[in-house]
């Protein structure tokens, strides 16, 4: 991962769920964006997922977010979902990370069969490090794909209480498990880890919420990606009984050297219906080329 949403770069943990209560908290939600990410192309992306939190000590909690459905609408042999958001990266080797069928011998690219495949949309080349000889990375549009998305699991602890001076304070850490399918460019088929940071603070009638993660990829085969920094920032206030409005900033670091950084601001409402869960449904806009220009998602939170 109602209160605010945190960054989508780093899944897992949201204010969506409760805190500080030990039970169960449930939470589907469906999730689209929009955006080029730098790209000539704009790439649509939909996902629908369940969360799963359980508070099994006053100071422990353990999430689970699994993805059973992931589409995009248009797939490129540059681009690969990380976190679940596009990112173009750079073919290192040769030979198309997704398509292995395509390889590249010098100067050409030797393209299999494909069918109904677009014409080839932009060309990019880089060096091959063993051979210091400069080859073409011709990028091709293969449709749509969709499936299984990828699995995280993080465990939080809670080591400080908030006073009148000092905010609540929690780390945590998790794993991302790579169910999504990696020839399909809906996962980079390798396992990520991340650990943060969140701080908590009532202030009057607002409540402040501070993340920061740090998020190591796995390497996968053929490509380059970068460990990274991500980070949010939510203001949250009901200026009507049992509906919360929360004021969102979140941004993260370049995930590859040939993505760009992310930055987004965003808007969410929250509607409690007390025992019966809360409804919420949000929107962002991206301030910069790494981030969606549009995401939208809708969800529900029940806690037993």
């Amino acid at each position: 991962m109602a209160a605010c949403l945190l960054l989508t770069t780093a899944p897992g943990w949201s204010a969506n769920l409760a805190d500080n209560t030990i039970g169960l908290t449930v939470d589907p939600e469906f999730y689209w964006d929009s955006g080029d990410y730098g790209g000539d192309s704009t790439i649509n992306t939909y996902s629908f997922s369940l969360t799963g939190e359980y508070s099994f000590a006053d100071r422990w909690t353990v999430s689970l977010t699994v993805v059973p459905y992931l589409h995009q609408d248009e797939t490129y042999t540059d681009v690969v979902l990380v976190n679940g958001k596009p990112v173009h990266h750079q073919d290192v080797i040769g030979t198309n990370p997704h398509y292995p069928e395509e390889t590249m011998h010098g100067n050409t690219t030797m393209h299999g069969y494909v069918p109904n495949a677009a014409s080839v949309t932009t060309s990019t080349s880089t060096t091959v490090q063993e051979t210091d000889q400069t080859v073409t990375q011709e990028v091709e549009r293969h449709g749509s794909e969709s499936g299984v998305g990828d699995t995280n699991l993080d465990l939080r602890y809670r080591f400080l209480d908030e006073t009148d001076s000092l905010p609540e304070m929690s780390v945590h850490g998790g794993v991302k498990l790579p169910t999504a399918d990696e020839d399909k460019g809906l996962g980079t088929g390798e396992t990520d880890y991340r650990m943060g940071i969140e701080l908590v603070k009532e202030l009057g009638g607002w409540t402040l919420d501070l993340g920061m993660d740090y998020n190591i990829l796995g390497d996968p085969d053929g490509y380059d990606l970068d460990n990274y920094v991500s980070a949010y920032g939510d203001v949250s206030t009901s200026f009507v009984p049992g509906l919360t409005t929360i004021f969102k900033l979140s941004g993260a670091q370049a995930a590859s050297e040939e993505s760009d950084a992310e930055l987004a601001a965003g808007l969410e409402c929250d509607y409690d219906f007390d025992r019966a869960g809360t409804a919420y449904v949000g929107m962002d806009a991206g301030l910069s080329d790494g981030s969606p220009d549009f995401s939208l998602y809708v969800g529900y939170s029940i806690s037993f």
